[in-house]
């Protein structure tokens, strides 16, 4: 089964059940319908007519190489990916509801920072079940993978070697979040020297910000991909983590080696028994919060301040502190 985002189409007459979605929401091209669902001799024609009228899609698409095009026959062949396919078709044949969020929260990003317009979305069957790029913000477009938020369906696969804390974040309600953060971190300044802890920290932080001004109605759990025991936790130990941070000298730590358990990507934080991952993201979201209410400046100035120690001095931040 190879790598195969760059083989997936669309055209303007694939459908999508509009159950959910309004008439002035945006459309999803769902590209792996068109994929799956077009005839052999007609799949050439239907990439060379996708190329013209969607020149924003982030795909690399090639029908004028045949080599290019026998992969793609490989591909919408192979019968795992075809199961993988039909799993996807069962579970988003409606993709009003994702439609109708995703345009509410792009309408909400566009007031916020108007520099931020995505006006395209398009799904897609990545079939390499790469979670670091389920969503991926290129342009002005969104590209969605669609199987990722399917792999609960795969135990017959193993998940495809994907551990059970990447599964269990493999849910649906997480795909809008997922796509306001894709956003987020495509537009906050990275600090040019080495970053330390509290770059990650705040950077991370400023993400989830933006969620909170796009996504009010969002569990901050669903926001930071939590499940309630871990957002539970993280609240209780918010004072913990913090002095753990500030006791071991993490904060200015430029080694990423020495931090990177409170950074990544896994079931709980080390340090921590029976604790909650990503704590780093909590505590830089609190930060950022703090900020923002005590200084009047607009998400892009936020975005734009890559001064972490000046974010975290003028936020006041004190977990032991009632704000």
């Amino acid at each position: 089964m190879c790598g195969i985002v760059a083989l997936l189409t669309s055209c303007n007459d694939a459908t999508s059940s509009s159950k959910g979605r309004k008439a002035d929401d945006l459309q999803i091209v769902r590209t792996e319908q068109v994929l799956f669902n077009t005839d052999a001799n007609d799949l050439q024609r239907q990439l060379t007519v996708l190329k013209q009228e969607h020149p924003g899609i982030p795909l690399k698409i090639y029908p004028d190489n045949g080599e290019y095009m026998q992969l793609v026959s490989g591909f919408v062949s192979d019968p795992v990916v075809r199961e993988i396919y039909d799993s996807v078709e069962s579970m988003y044949s409606d993709v009003g509801w994702l439609e109708h969020d995703l345009t509410t929260a792009l309408a909400k990003v566009h007031d916020v920072m108007p520099d931020m317009q995505y006006n395209e979305v398009y799904s897609c069957i990545m079939a390499e079940f790469d979670y670091d790029n389920r969503v991926v913000a290129d342009g002005k477009a969104l590209r969605i993978a669609l199987d990722i938020y399917t792999l609960k369906k795969f135990e017959k696969f193993g998940y495809f070697g994907l551990p059970m804390f990447i599964v269990d974040m493999c849910d649906p309600k997480y795909i809008v979040s997922d796509c306001m953060l894709c956003i987020a971190k495509q537009h906050i300044a990275i600090p040019s020297q080495q970053m330390t802890m509290l770059d990650y920290m705040i950077c991370e932080g400023k993400a989830l910000y933006l969620l909170d001004l796009v996504l009010p109605n969002t569990p901050d759990a669903t926001k930071i991909r939590y499940n309630d025991m871990q957002m539970s936790w993280v609240k209780k130990n918010e004072q913990d983590i913090w002095g753990y941070f500030v006791n071991n000298k993490l904060l200015y730590e430029t080694d990423f080696m020495k931090f990177h358990n409170f950074v990544d990507e896994a079931p709980k934080t080390n340090a921590f028994k029976d604790s909650a991952p990503r704590t780093t993201q909590y505590i830089g979201w609190q930060i950022v919060r703090r900020y923002m209410k005590k200084n009047h400046i607009t998400v892009k100035e936020l975005f734009e301040e890559t001064d972490s120690q000046k974010i975290l001095r003028d936020s006041g931040y004190k977990p032991d502190k009632k704000f």
